[in-house]
């Protein structure tokens, strides 16, 4: 019986030899041959290596079949330790208050951005191989003068100005940190959608990680208690603090690590989204006149419509940068274009009630802000509906529908600058 299974083997094999000398010109075919049965297919292969080896696609298969990726066991270590140390660092940053008995939540407003965005940056540059003073001086000059100028001034209560440059210092953290994903070993700057992607590939691994931690967090808490012992405080204010400012930090190790950890998921959760959302969206601005409420006299619901705005600009920009990395159907991309048309007429809604406003009860470090940020939104988004439209119709490739998105993101950064920097100075912490 054994002898009969090791001849039908052999033929098996010789017939597979056969079937690869004789298809190397069809690379499709060999595919299907590897797939059928990897493991026959890389014996039958070596059988026939020396009669093959010079022809180019051999080569190609002797390297794939043969590849031993070199071992990185000390980059990896040393990743590690560097990134236990950025966690250990972010997670005093969240104490200082508790070591310096300084206020709680004027700390916080302050310094949210220092917590994350700093250690982010050094994560990027220290993963990209770009920790040298050039490379380095920037984005450290930049967060040191940010800290300070941002926790000099004292007393300072009601002032809209100031809490406007707290609010907008973090968006200028995060341009900052995409400069430094953008570092590439040549010391030149690569194309910005690739940060966009990142971003979206973090937030997608820190939910998850996110989601795990609750549980863990629910299960220990629940354990301790059934046999009588109370550790939240104590868990919050150790494991609980790392735990939290670890999250952000250890989803870029895994998406940097394994960029196809979430490469399907984050185009799947975007072409979930963009359809439910534009309908969301929809229903939203046809159930307006019927509400009793309108943005013009009512400050709160302006607002709502400006966060609504906000976190439908993020996700077209998240779904802009997922799709074209797929390639995207016509049916996604049609969807996306209504959900920017419907985010337009957001904007509109939005822009004529602040303007209102503003000839209504005159200026204000608010309102010139809301304005400023909402024209801002309007042409990145008519920019962007265009292309979504000239990519749908075939007429765009989605290397310029990615250009219309990225090109206009430095803009942001500006203006973040001049609302976190100058708005203070110019109305005088009012």
């Amino acid at each position: 019986m054994t002898t009969d299974q090791d001849t039908r083997g052999t033929q098996s094999l010789q017939i597979l030899t056969s079937q690869i000398q004789n298809n190397l010109e069809h690379p499709a075919q060999l595919e299907k041959l590897y797939r059928a049965d990897k493991l026959s297919f890389r014996k039958a292969f070596d059988l026939l290596d020396a009669d093959i080896k010079q022809h180019p696609v051999a080569q190609v298969w002797n390297e794939r079949l043969h590849y031993r990726e070199v071992s990185t066991s000390m980059n990896e270590r040393s990743d590690v330790l560097m990134l236990a140390l950025l966690i250990f660092l972010s997670g005093w940053v969240v104490k200082l208050p508790d070591l310096f008995d300084l206020e709680k939540s004027n700390f916080f407003m302050r310094n949210l951005g220092f917590i994350v965005f700093p250690f982010m940056m050094a994560w990027l540059l220290w993963k990209q191989k770009q920790l040298t003073l050039s490379t380095v001086l920037f984005p450290l000059t930049a967060v040191v003068v940010s800290a300070v100028y941002i926790n000099i001034p004292t007393n300072i209560s009601n002032s809209s100005s100031f809490n406007l440059a707290c609010i907008h210092l973090p968006i200028f953290l995060w341009t900052i940190t995409g400069m430094c994903f953008t570092e590439n070993d040549n010391g030149t700057k690569t194309n910005g959608i690739g940060f966009l992607r990142f971003n979206g590939d973090l937030i997608v691994m820190a939910v998850l990680l996110g989601l795990t931690a609750m549980a863990f967090t629910g299960i220990t808490l629940g354990l301790f208690n059934m046999i009588g012992f109370r550790i939240e405080d104590w868990y919050m204010k150790t494991i609980g603090i790392w735990g939290a400012v670890a999250i952000p930090l250890v989803a870029g190790y895994l998406v940097l690590r394994n960029p196809t950890l979430v490469n399907r998921i984050s185009p799947l959760i975007a072409r979930i989204f963009t359809p439910l959302v534009t309908l969301l969206l929809l229903a939203f601005l046809v159930s307006i006149p019927f509400a009793g409420k309108d943005p013009y006299s009512d400050r709160d619901f302006l607002m709502l419509f400006n966060v609504i705005l906000i976190g439908v600009m993020a996700l077209i920009v998240f779904s802009t940068g997922e799709l074209t990395k797929t390639n995207a159907s016509t049916f996604h991309l049609y969807f996306l274009t209504a959900l920017s048309i419907l985010a337009i007429i957001d904007n509109g809604i939005a822009l004529t009630a602040i303007s209102y406003r503003l000839a209504e009860f005159g200026s204000s470090p608010n309102r010139i802000a809301v304005l400023g940020g909402n024209l801002l939104i309007l042409i990145h988004l008519m920019r962007v509906t265009r292309a979504l439209i000239q990519t749908a119709r075939g007429r765009w490739e989605a290397k310029r529908m990615e250009e219309e998105l990225v090109q206009f993101l430095p803009v942001y950064s500006l203006w973040a600058v001049l609302v976190t920097f100058l708005f203070p100075l110019f109305f005088l912490y009012k």
